[in-house]
């Protein structure tokens, strides 16, 4: 069994004694997607209410007692067999299962778990803000992503300096200049105490558990990202105001700024393009109103009118991203009111994860939670200076 002081929902899906509802969701999963129906593996956990995990009577769930009727419930809502389901018919989209059909009494355990996950998705796109890493050690160096600071191929070289001539050809490749990620011991490292009354897990009162375990996963990621945007801004060495990186005779300075960097002051003499924008909602707004002749707004609908021909990713259906020529744009209140920043990706900056939200001295019980920390450790480190970009004064 998965070490009971401290797992995921990860860890506790691979542990041995939930090896029988592993395979049940797995071949559920199998048997959606081969018929062509895009499935998520936990799609049973999260579509079921946590008070459907648990008998009916008072002090169920302080007792873990869990509901007879959910096999019943998983077998007739989504084709999962799991206990008596599983020994009538021990097969799922044709194939049969293999694990023996018992029920964990901590099932409820990967719901709570997913509570967490679920709170946090709305903010899972820190993951896509910088290069990420996964660090399996507690220290790890990462090698630069950077063309341009290298031996040979620089900005005023020439491929004649690899004219064959009989000699030992010159190097090629070069400067690789590491990034330090640390997580060792408590650096880096971040903890919260999930706040569930005890009461409420006596009175079964499932909501009030639901929530605290929602908004703990919430804030975390949330504020992850916001760290990382300010990583990006406290670092930054190629800084303008939006004035100064607006037109002479300025219509639309907003939109002049962004454009003039990223299609002027963010190349420079560098081989990369920047692919990524962080921009605070208001300063969208403003962005569009401001932008067109006479100031009604431009037609974003029609990215042919500002961006490349290009297929794109837009995020958050803003149409910025496909208009300005970038790949990404998030419009998020993590990024500070005022300032925009534009950046390469993946070579501005690297961030490495060591733990992702982690339940520490946890019994794998409900009443467990009253002491339970939720836990993240990561670190997110500046890496090139020419791969980002900061507008400031935008307003």
């Amino acid at each position: 069994m998965t070490d009971g002081n401290k797992v995921n929902r990860q860890s506790l899906l691979l542990s041995n004694e939930f090896a029988h509802i592993r395979e049940a969701l797995e071949l559920g999963a199998d048997a959606r997607h081969q018929a062509g129906d895009p499935w998520n593996l936990w799609k049973p956990i999260r579509e079921t209410p946590l008070s459907a995990f648990f008998a009916k009577d008072e002090g169920s769930m302080m007792n873990m007692r869990g509901n007879p009727n959910l096999p019943a419930l998983w077998f007739h809502e989504y084709g999962i067999r799991i206990g008596d389901y599983a020994k009538s018919n021990n097969s799922i989209g044709g194939r049969k299962m293999q694990e023996a059909v018992a029920i964990p009494t901590t099932l409820s355990i990967l719901k709570i778990a997913d509570e967490i996950i679920e709170g946090a998705e709305p903010w899972s796109d820190w993951k896509q803000y910088t290069r990420l890493i996964q660090m399996d050690t507690p220290k790890v160096n990462v090698p630069v992503t950077n063309y341009t600071q290298q031996v040979g191929g620089g900005a005023t070289d020439t491929i004649a300096i690899y004219k064959e001539s009989g000699a030992k050809p010159p190097v090629i490749g070069g400067i690789v200049q590491p990034v330090a990620l640390d997580c060792s011991g408590t650096k880096n490292s971040f903890r919260g105490t999930i706040q569930v009354q005890r009461n409420d897990v006596k009175d079964n009162n499932f909501l009030a558990v639901e929530q605290p375990l929602k908004n703990a996963g919430n804030l975390f990621y949330y504020l992850i990202g916001a760290q990382l945007l300010s990583t990006l801004k406290t670092n930054a060495t190629n800084t303008g105001t939006m004035a100064s990186l607006q037109a002479t005779t300025s219509v639309a300075t907003e939109f002049e700024a962004i454009t003039n960097v990223i299609r002027n002051k963010f190349p420079g003499s560098q081989r990369n393009t920047a692919d990524t924008m962080f921009i605070n909602p208001q300063d969208a707004w403003s962005l569009i109103v401001t932008a067109g002749t006479g100031g009604q707004g431009w037609p974003l609908v029609n990215r042919l009118i500002l961006g490349p021909m290009e297929e794109k990713d837009v995020i958050n259906d803003s149409f910025l991203a496909a208009s300005l020529g970038l790949r990404n744009v998030w419009e998020t209140p993590q990024q500070p009111q005022g300032t925009v920043t534009i950046t390469k990706r993946d070579i501005a900056s690297v961030t490495g994860l060591r733990e992702d939200l982690t339940l520490e001295n946890f019994d794998l019980t409900v009443g467990g939670l009253y002491n339970t920390d939720l836990v993240v450790r990561f670190d997110s480190e500046f890496a090139v200076a020419n791969g980002s970009f900061t507008i400031t004064s935008f307003s």
